[in-house]
């Protein structure tokens, strides 16, 4: 780990007011109603919701306003189905112009005069058929976050996984005024320091840099790779107690000279991701215009879409206005709002004592490998810990021992293909032959895991499939002898149409059935029959563009094609059809998963079948079970899954 402290001036801290929270009230819904209908939403006021007559109810059908300002549930909408993108709804408090969601169309939001807009204030309807940015909300300033919310949204894993080759800066950008204090300083810095030792963890690659700021900007690199805690031991606090300006536009031009420094460095592994983390708890009052020195930083940085991240946390009295118009709005929150510094020393103390066994599925696990050695066949080599649901399964059978893939699903079953589980001559295979290994990169190593039960779909055709080259309903599941228990390197993908999905996807009210159906259209374009262009990763033990199995897991990006691509005429509609740039999984990647990330979760969307006869080429086309399409045998098999 590399550490660079940059100091630069100070700031102030005022005591937020204690006056009774209300909650942003709705004025007007679309297709729908709801009640009460009341001037003043006080805490614990329930609003309920209904959709006119062919209107479908998305998100929360109630909901309740919370100490904090915030409503609970999810913003309630009502969606016609016919539309390429899903109705984007009105926020409580302010206004949208846009009432066109196909491909390419675009909305934008306003607030009334006295909230504040936070989210994304414009949003397009992508290829995907999503919404960019995040879901605009209207607020009142005084309405704050939940440190455990914070918790489990800012994690930056994922950021920093993208870029575990080409690394990442780190710069946390901290109020450290003469109002603040020496305690609170201190919780500051017991929240840099934590927060440093969760992402070194994620990464060896990382390089920090911490600035103080109040109206004075100081720079003192520093030379040495020390960590952060014995930089922080190097300042005298009460040196800056008297400043009492706030130059966050000084401070954000510092970290504008650091990245142009490193734009000048000749890197072989590639841009690294910039992340900006600000803390502050004022306005910003003198020195450069924030959102000036943030737009030069866009500039500056190529890709910033891909390449910089700017998060804020506001404390007490600080700017929400300000504040939004510095963050960068992706698909996940990137700005959060705190009543006093007591709320980030638990936010501190929650990271701390996060554990590996209790984080939800769809979470990878925390790295440190960063070198990239590889090629799935045009793919790359796995880092450690990244796929952490994926597993390998030795199958043996009166010919020899061949391999295949897997996924955890449940600490208690293993997710696969059905034909893994047949021999040349067609012939089932017991228990006793499947072995599995998980929390592995290399395939068949490690320790074996014993399987107690072998479940096939019912409808799965092994003479078609050997025979006619037909796969429908290809997918098994396997019981473990012995319960998995969790950690960084064992871990569940999510599934489409459990619970745990529903809770951040959001689908239709009303019967399970329907809200599958659902997500069958958002996850997958109801297998390819819709045009829409969703892209995952396919990882696996298979055969490589050399013709020979990998030592280690690969992985590659492939997209679901239309079904008039997919070279097959008779492909089941229990399957679809996926490729990518070069890349198609090969032999000894079957049964393994095709996965994709939907607002930092990953959901398994299909399971590896088949290929064409004429093998893996680069512009081959490989087949999927569709996952979506099987939940309904799945949830009458695996207990310890939740389904609304």
């Amino acid at each position: 780990m590399q550490a660079v402290l940059l100091i630069l001036g100070l700031m102030h801290l005022v005591e937020p007011s204690l006056a009774a929270y209300t909650c942003v009230g709705p004025t007007y819904m679309e297709n729908g109603f709801f009640h009460p209908r009341k001037m003043r939403y006080v805490v614990n006021d329930t609003i309920e919701f209904e959709c006119d007559q062919g209107f479908d109810l998305i998100g929360s059908q109630k909901r309740t306003c919370l100490r904090n300002g915030r409503w609970s549930g999810r913003s309630t909408i009502c969606d016609g189905g016919e539309t390429f993108c899903q109705d984007p709804g009105i926020p409580f408090g302010g206004i949208r112009r846009g009432n066109r969601f196909g491909k390419g169309d675009m909305v934008t939001y306003y607030c009334f005069s006295e909230f504040v807009l936070r989210g994304s204030s414009s949003r397009r309807c992508d290829s995907a058929g999503r919404w960019l940015g995040i879901e605009a909300t209207c607020e009142l300033p005084f309405s704050y976050d939940e440190p455990r919310m914070v918790a489990e949204s800012l994690t930056l894993s994922e950021e920093i996984l993208e870029h575990a080759r080409q690394g990442t800066h780190l710069y946390f950008v901290v109020d450290a005024s003469g109002s603040v204090g020496t305690e609170n300083f201190q919780k500051n810095q017991m929240f840099i320091e934590t927060f440093s030792k969760m992402t070194d963890m994620i990464s060896g690659r990382m390089k920090y840099f911490v600035l103080l700021f109040a109206s004075k900007v100081l720079f003192k690199p520093s030379l040495s790779n020390s960590p952060i805690e014995e930089q922080f031991q190097k300042l005298n606090y009460m040196s800056f107690e008297n400043q009492m300006g706030t130059n966050i536009g000084g401070a954000l031009r510092k970290v504008l000279e650091s990245i142009n420094e490193t734009m000048q460095e000749k890197r072989r592994a590639g841009v690294p991701r910039h992340i900006i983390l600000l803390i502050t708890d004022g306005r910003h009052n003198v020195g450069p215009s924030p959102p000036d020195v943030v737009q030069k930083i866009k500039e500056t940085v190529p890709d910033p879409d891909r390449n910089l991240d700017i998060f804020t946390i506001g404390i007490g009295d600080a700017s929400k206005e300000e504040l939004e118009k510095l963050t960068t709005n992706k698909e996940e929150p990137h700005s959060y709002y705190f009543r006093s510094y007591d709320q980030l020393e638990e936010l501190t103390e929650l990271i701390q004592n996060r554990k590996s066994d209790h984080v939800g599925c769809g979470v990878r696990g925390q790295s440190r490998r960063t070198r990239s050695v590889g090629r799935i066949y045009g793919g790359e080599k796995a880092e450690e810990k990244q796929w952490p649901w994926q597993v390998s399964i030795k199958m043996t059978a009166f010919e020899g021992d061949y391999t295949g893939g897997g996924s955890i699903i449940s600490p208690t079953w293993i997710l696969t293909a059905a034909h893994n589980m047949f021999d040349d001559a067609g012939l089932q295979l017991e228990p006793p032959n499947v072995k599995v290994y998980v929390g592995t990169l290399r395939s068949a190593k490690g320790r074996a895991r014993d399987v107690t039960e072998i479940h096939i779909h019912r409808r799965y055709n092994q003479t078609n499939a050997g025979d006619n080259n037909n796969y429908a309903y290809d997918i098994a599941l396997l019981r473990l002898k012995e319960t998995l228990i969790y950690s960084d390197t064992i871990r569940p993908v999510c599934l489409p149409c459990t619970k745990e999905v529903t809770d951040f996807l959001p689908a239709p009210a009303g019967k399970w059935q329907i809200q599958c159906t659902y997500q069958d259209r958002i996850l997958t374009g109801f297998g390819g029959s819709e045009p829409r262009e969703v892209t995952g990763y396919v990882s696996g033990w298979g055969v490589t563009e050399r013709g020979q199995p990998p030592i280690h897991l690969n992985y590659g990006l492939i997209s679901i094609k239309s079904r008039d691509q997919c070279q097959k005429d008779d492909l089941d509609d229990s399957q679809f059809c996926a490729n990518g740039d070069g890349v198609d999984s090969c032999a000894g990647d079957s049964g393994g998963p095709f996965a994709a990330r939907f607002r930092q979760r990953w959901i398994q969307l299909g399971i590896v079948s088949s290929g064409l006869y004429t093998g893996c080429t680069a512009d081959n086309m490989g087949y999927y079970t569709n996952v979506v399409r099987m939940m309904d045998w799945l949830r009458g098999k695996v207990t310890d899954l939740e389904f609304d």
